[in-house]
């Protein structure tokens, strides 16, 4: 299958020479680029295309310099190329927009109403017209978010609450002590880290989430199996997650009237595994992976693929030596593009699902940092020029 793109996003930061006048006063030849423009500069990401390939969603992050905030507004705009309109208001942040199935709604994580201590939740806008509505009412906010296949669930990300925290006499913003237990104990962004973890449940609208993962792990990277019976993670638990980064791929089942919910554990590569990726017909997952983990972060991460039931993996990319991340099937399930950093350029990249040798499909001098791929080989890709 061969991919065209139709569409095209471009961020070109430095195109131009910027001049800066006072009132009144004549330009005097181009003025260096410094912190002033960067702060007035808007960045897009997370490119999402529609299931009738018709609009693009996407998120603006701009800053604030009065407010001392940033804010992340999500936009639509149609595939033709004609005007933008923006979907969520510019002064709430609104992240990780996601079409329905059907196209009919964009899902979006975000936060509404009044006060210091709101919680990111789950909300949906009806393309068709009317106000945002709540998916989800999360006492301590949900993580992150996707659609089951058929589009009567959502898989939700939650991290555990507080302890205690369902006490009629607690207090959110009494002072706690750090209580340090873990190997690891701080994180950069996080601050201390407690035992706190990140599990995946299963809701439909408004209802109460139904808990599919759970343990002394964190688990991350997931997605739906194309029937919508079971959801892939990546997670660390082979021993302290702490004190390793192993990685692997596990499957669990996605139904929420199960009693007992068994892992089954994809990968056992001893290296890191993740950002799993389903096949059209459920039978492999793609994933990315370190082979080499003596060697930490300078391993090289390779494109891998292994029978959901569990298996031997088949690398595809090990002769290809340079960094790749993002993988995603084509909708026929043929090929699998992904993204490398090839030569200063982060490239777009596609090589058969059978195997083969790795072929690129963006330009030189062009750096590819977010696609959408749609039936009918349509392709969406967020990129900067080099020149």
């Amino acid at each position: 299958m061969v991919i065209g793109r139709a569409f095209l996003f471009a961020v070109l930061v430095f195109a131009v020479p910027i001049r800066v006048l006072g009132e009144g006063a004549e330009p005097e030849g181009p003025v260096p680029f410094n912190i002033d423009h960067l702060l007035t500069l808007k960045r897009i990401s997370d490119v999402q295309l529609d299931p009738a390939g018709q609009w693009v969603a996407y998120v603006v992050r701009r800053v604030d310099e009065d407010d001392d905030k940033s804010y992340s507004q999500i936009w639509m705009a149609p595939t033709d190329g004609s005007g933008p309109t923006p979907m969520t208001a510019g002064y709430a942040n609104a992240t990780h927009p996601r079409w329905s199935p059907d196209g009919n709604y964009l899902a979006f994580l975000g936060t509404r109403g009044e006060g210091e201590d709101l919680k990111t939740q789950v909300w949906t806008l009806d393309r068709r017209g009317g106000e945002a509505q709540p998916y989800t009412d999360v006492k301590d906010g949900v993580d992150a978010f996707e659609w089951a296949p058929d589009g009567t669930r959502m898989a939700l990300l939650i991290t555990d609450p507080e302890p205690g925290s369902d006490a009629e006499d607690y207090d959110p913003d009494a002072p706690k002590p750090h209580v340090i237990d873990r190997l690891q104990f701080k994180r950069d962004y996080a601050g201390y880290l407690d035992r706190r973890r990140a599990h995946i449940y299963v809701a439909g609208r408004m209802e109460t989430p139904v808990q599919l993962t759970s343990g002394d792990y964190d688990d991350d990277g997931f997605a739906w199996s194309p029937d919508g019976s079971k959801i892939a993670f990546s997670s660390k638990r082979d021993g302290d997650p702490d004190a390793n980064d192993n990685h692997d791929i596990f499957v669990v089942s996605a139904d929420q009237n199960a009693v007992d919910r068994p892992l089954t554990q994809v990968t056992s590569n001893p290296g890191p595994d993740s950002q799993p990726v389903w096949s059209p017909d459920g039978r492999f997952i793609a994933h990315i992976s370190s082979y080499e983990p003596e060697k930490l972060w300078y391993a090289t991460q390779r494109l891998a693929l292994s029978p959901a039931a569990g298996g031997a993996p088949t690398v595809l990319t090990g002769d290809f030596d340079y960094m790749v991340r993002s993988p995603d099937y084509a909708p026929d399930g043929a090929a699998i593009y992904f993204l490398a950093d090839l030569r200063g350029d982060n490239a777009l990249m596609r090589v058969a699902s059978t195997g083969g040798a790795p072929e690129r499909v963006s330009a030189r001098d062009i750096s590819v940092y977010d696609i959408a791929l749609g039936a009918g080989g349509l392709l969406v890709s967020l990129e900067t020029s080099h020149h």
